[in-house]
């Protein structure tokens, strides 16, 4: 399949060149500039010592360039000679649809293969982008529809509970940061996502800019039933975000995690029933009453508890007898998603 000096025919030889023009180049009659740009190219190039290759890559298309003019630059370097085939290199398959209109139009030759980023036989990138859409393409309606939302589904918070779990987690897929998420319950216990946002990292500053657009959101304060209740894990800056910025909210921590601190000193089924017993007490009788029976059983147990007494007694929180965060954690967790976003 290759022809050159000093290699037989046994394989296939490809290069790959960059399409793309600089700000001179533009002003000086840039049409002809990637032609003589590529003529250059395979003058000079004494990487691999022959005539021609086989197959040539246009490597990541310009923006400033229109694919026209790639298209015939690529068919110029075929006519003369110094390439049978021209295939794309990390373009999109919006460009690469692009490119076969211009070739199908002009009767030119049209790219033979796409070569992806990670691995050259590898379609899957160009395939999942054909059927689902790009990332960016898809991000650009997040806006259009959540005021879609607003005006099909107005009374989309009046069915939540005053109670609102909160937690975060990494983004390993497309885009990179941390998402915070809210989520409550609605009236018949179904998990019930309010708001999510990406940003960079977990913190005080993230916390403090989250909570003041989800108050807005919720509109804050409920009408008639007092204040929003909030419940979390002990996430970075949180405490202290939802001090600065709802102080007047009642909090708790997620009574799994506060557990799993506590049964690494304290084991035994006893004590685990009397803790969560203890958090979901509604009243302050009701909830001594289960920690003097913790003392009777561990004195030592109960010193620990009365040191987070303030982060899971239940009856600072008589709209809910939810204890644990799981709600938004299930939301905030799992596999990363293989298709893009969409509404």
């Amino acid at each position: 399949m290759m022809r050159g000096r000093g290699r037989g025919e046994a394989h296939l030889v490809a290069m790959r060149e960059r399409s793309g023009l600089p700000g001179s180049a533009v002003a000086s009659g840039w049409h002809r500039w990637l032609r003589r740009y590529l003529t250059v190219a395979f003058t000079l190039s004494t990487r691999l010592d022959m005539e021609y290759v086989d197959l040539i890559y246009c490597h990541r298309p310009d923006v400033q360039t229109p694919i026209e003019e790639t298209v015939r630059a690529m068919n110029y370097v075929i006519d003369k000679g110094w390439a049978f085939y021209w295939g794309t290199s990390e373009w999109f398959a919006q460009q690469i649809t692009e490119a076969w209109g211009v070739t199908q139009r002009l009767d030119l030759m049209g790219p033979i293969v796409e070569q992806p980023e990670y691995n050259l036989l590898s379609r899957h990138k160009i395939a999942n982008e054909m059927i689902n859409g790009r990332f960016e393409d898809n991000y650009h309606r997040i806006r259009d529809y959540s005021e879609e939302l607003k005006v099909s589904n107005p009374g989309v918070f009046y069915g939540c509970r005053p109670m609102i779990s909160l937690d975060t987690c990494h983004l390993r897929g497309f885009v990179k940061g941390q998402i915070l998420v809210a989520v409550g319950i609605d009236a018949n216990d179904g998990m019930y996502l309010i708001a999510f946002a990406v940003c960079e990292g977990e913190n005080n500053d993230s916390w403090k800019w989250f909570l003041r657009l989800l108050l807005i959101d919720i509109k804050h304060p409920p009408a008639g039933a007092g204040v929003w209740n909030f419940i979390s894990d002990q996430q970075k800056g949180l405490k202290e975000a939802l001090k600065e910025v709802i102080p007047e909210a009642p909090t708790r921590f997620c009574l799994r995690h506060l557990y799993a601190n506590f049964k690494n000193k304290f084991k035994g089924k006893t004590l685990k029933d009397l803790m969560w017993a203890a958090a979901k007490e509604t009243t302050k009788v009701g909830f001594n009453a289960k920690m003097e029976q913790i003392k009777v059983h561990n004195k030592d147990a109960y010193g620990h508890l009365k040191g987070h007494t303030y982060d899971f007694m239940g009856f600072r929180l008589p709209v809910d007898d939810m204890v644990s965060s799981q709600t938004s954690e299930v939301r905030s967790s799992g596999p990363p998603a293989q298709a893009p976003t969409q509404p």
